[in-house]
């Protein structure tokens, strides 16, 4: 490799060189591009330690003080080329002291995220909601949507209950416009009707909602023995509800919070009372209501999702059962719509979090520091960590609707 050769070569051919002679452990070839190699960035951070250990290799006398340029240089990557450097140096007096000061130019980790939230593995949501044009048609017809998600999804829930007397008739549409039509006609339908009404109607107003199938323990024969009903997230309350548009009706523990269906389940399956009914469109007896209130105590179907505990019967009313998959509890059915997630990016070389969410509806996020809060839409979501003093830290960040702010989220991490 002639001189006029080296200075031929590129930055990139240079490097490819050096890392060829490394590991041919050809250290002639190595030395001859010393020069080259000082100009280029990677130097102290890794040439001029394999050049100390080639100069090692053959008995040159400055083998020492190269790798002394490449301690006070900063080398840190002893990592790398451990075993060649003991090879070359290891047995010398003074080893010790070198590896010390190898290992101390290892800078702090000037940032460690050391809490954050954790949304769990999911399946898809599979909201109950139209399509553009459809929805926008259904939003016409709507009461006027309420300053809160629970008091519009209250008012929607008692708008549906009241369009229409039930009656056993079924039909296989799943539009709310459609089945609202057929209603002004004089139509009257049942449980599954009122479900797709409201959970699109729900939706069209950006509260997420979908269907839910319940059966009774016994529901391999009979009639009467299923019931469909809706559950929504309501952001005011940071949970799943259940939402009965038949009847105009959603369930509540004695504090008074609303459940959703793993709790009702849970309950029904708890010696005990059973849940308040709140009847909002119309009143019903006690015993009707520990009739529908048995419908929690089979299976259910959620996202197309059937779970049931481990003995699943497979007919319903005389047919057998239809489910895209089944399981034994609620586990990936209902995640927290009020929890962002938290990735990771760089501006202008910090770090930067970046913010997600699995809520279809949210419109953006907030930060919260000691210096004040900060929104971010959803087409940039990222917020930079700003330099700190050493010690722990922590911010507030949080997911916005059209219903406002939802509950905050701590993000803790450390500064060096």
């Amino acid at each position: 490799m002639t001189p006029e050769h080296l200075q031929s070569l590129s930055p990139a051919q240079v490097r490819d060189a050096a890392s060829d002679s490394w590991r041919d452990r050809d250290w002639q070839r190595l030395l001859r591009l010393e020069e080259r190699l000082r100009q280029d960035a990677l130097w102290h951070g890794l040439w001029c330690a394999l050049c100390a250990i080639g100069a090692r290799h053959l008995g040159r006398a400055d083998a020492h003080e190269l790798l002394r340029e490449a301690v006070r240089g900063g080398f840190i990557e002893a990592r790398l080329v451990r075993a060649d450097l003991y090879e070359a140096f290891g047995t010398d007096d003074g080893w010790a002291e070198t590896a010390a000061a190898i290992a101390a130019n290892q800078p702090p980790q000037p940032f460690h995220l050391t809490g954050w939230p954790v949304q769990e593995p999911m399946w898809p949501l599979r909201l109950c909601r139209l399509p553009g044009e459809r929805e926008e048609l259904l939003q016409s017809r709507l009461p006027q949507r309420r300053s809160g998600a629970w008091e519009t999804a209250l008012a929607t829930l008692v708008w549906v209950a009241t369009r229409w007397i039930h009656a056993n008739h079924f039909l296989p549409a799943e539009d709310a416009v459609q089945i609202l039509d057929l209603v002004a006609e004089g139509g009257r339908f049942a449980c599954p009707a009122y479900a797709t009404v409201l959970s699109q109607s729900l939706n069209a107003q950006r509260v997420p909602a979908r269907c839910v199938r319940l059966l009774l323990a016994t529901h391999h024969a009979g009639v009467g023995r299923a019931h469909r009903v809706t559950e929504a997230w309501i952001d005011d309350l940071s949970k799943w509800v259940v939402l009965d548009g038949q009847n105009g009706l959603f369930w509540c523990d004695h504090e008074g919070t609303p459940l959703g269906l793993a709790e009702l389940r849970q309950s029904h399956q708890q010696p005990g009372p059973r849940p308040d009914a709140i009847c909002l469109a119309r009143s019903i007896s006690e015993q009707r209501l520990d009739a529908w209130w048995d419908y929690f105590a089979g299976p259910c179907s959620t996202a197309g999702r059937l779970w049931a505990p481990a003995k699943l019967g497979l007919m319903c009313e005389g047919h057998p059962l239809a489910s895209e998959s089944t399981q034994p509890d609620a586990r990936g059915l209902y995640p927290r719509l009020d929890l962002p997630s938290v990735g990771l990016a760089a501006i202008e070389g910090h770090p930067a979090l970046v913010l997600g969410c699995v809520n279809p509806y949210a419109t953006g996020f907030y930060v919260r520091t000691p210096a004040g809060t900060s929104t971010l839409g959803m087409d940039d979501p990222v917020w930079r960590l700003e330099p700190a003093p050493p010690g722990d830290h922590s911010i507030e960040i949080g997911v916005t609707t059209e219903y406002g702010q939802l509950p905050p989220h701590v993000v803790s991490y450390q500064t060096a």
